[in-house]
């Protein structure tokens, strides 16, 4: 215990006591903090596009961008944007092909970020044997219209109904001026 006659032993437990409070209500500096990566496709068609999704957690400058880097089979750079973080560590790119089309094989997305020491990958897949889009030849399509029956019968009724009060309000200010 500290006494009256031991200064020292004061300072030393109201340094020890900011010290403990100050690491608990800081933790959350000393977090590591990570970039995840994902996309909806692990494999595309040369003419596809690809949406990158991601997700940096931790203690970070949000004004810092992620620096994305798009390898090709060969290892050669084929994109690398700078790519902004919004409010809730979340960014997106989307992924074009090259002109006129990607090559067939695997690429590399490299992320990382100013603020992180390590880097983060993801792989996808270009191959020729994906059909080109989302629809086949054969799939039949429906035509959906953009009123329905029930949407057109309210729409007509609506009107009538105007028409009719405009007509009776019309006629009952002629009446009255007589």
């Amino acid at each position: 215990m500290a006494t009256k006659n031991n200064p020292g032993q004061k300072i030393l437990c109201f340094s020890i006591l900011f010290i403990a409070v100050f690491a608990v209500t800081n933790f959350h500096t000393f977090a590591f903090a990570e970039i995840s990566l994902s996309s909806y496709d692990s494999i595309i068609g040369p003419t596809d596009r690809l949406l990158i999704m991601g997700t940096i957690e931790g203690d970070i400058q949000s004004f810092n961008p992620i620096k994305l880097v798009v390898y090709d089979p060969s290892g050669n750079i084929v994109y690398q944007p700078n790519v902004a973080i919004d409010g809730d560590g979340k960014f997106k790119y989307l992924i074009t092909p090259t002109l006129p089309s990607f090559d067939d094989g695997q690429y590399v997305v490299e992320a990382s970020q100013e603020d992180l020491k390590e880097k983060t990958q993801m792989y996808f897949t270009v191959s020729s044997d994906i059909s080109d889009g989302l629809f086949d030849e054969d799939m039949e399509t429906e035509i959906i219209p953009e009123f329905g029956t029930i949407t057109m019968m309210i729409l007509v009724v609506s009107i009538i109904s105007i028409l009719a009060i405009t007509t009776k309000n019309k006629m009952m200010f002629k009446s009255s001026s007589i």
